[in-house]
């Protein structure tokens, strides 16, 4: 049975833009995921946990099963694979970029929300 957790928090004084990167952690778990370079979105890949964070639009992907004609222009090849189980989807993420999950097992979602009030 698969779950859907939908988290909306409000907290006084979020600064968005403080977003977590990958840093000097740049290894096989860690993306650059922004649609463009204005675009402050990582993904961090934790076991079948992926963690998206940051603000701004994700970028458009494709993976081997998507048949060519069908990919989206300026769309980059998925780098977490299939095996997501849980996806948490931080900050002011303002848009999921297509296929970013085509193929996948996701069982379980959280979206946290925040918004300076």
């Amino acid at each position: 049975m698969k779950k859907w957790i939908l988290i909306l928090g409000f907290i006084t004084g979020f600064n968005a833009n403080a977003a977590n990167t990958c840093g000097d952690d740049l290894d096989n778990n860690c993306w650059d995921c922004g649609k463009t370079a204005a675009d402050n979105c990582t993904a961090r890949l934790d076991g079948t946990k992926l963690t998206i964070e940051g603000d701004g639009y994700m970028a458009d992907y494709y993976t081997p099963s998507v048949e060519v004609s069908y990919r989206k222009e300026g769309a980059v090849e998925r780098p977490w694979g299939n095996n997501i189980t849980n996806l948490e989807i931080k900050d002011a993420i303002k848009s999921i970029g297509i296929y970013a999950f085509l193929d996948t097992n996701i069982d379980e979602i959280r979206i946290y929300r925040f918004r300076r009030i």
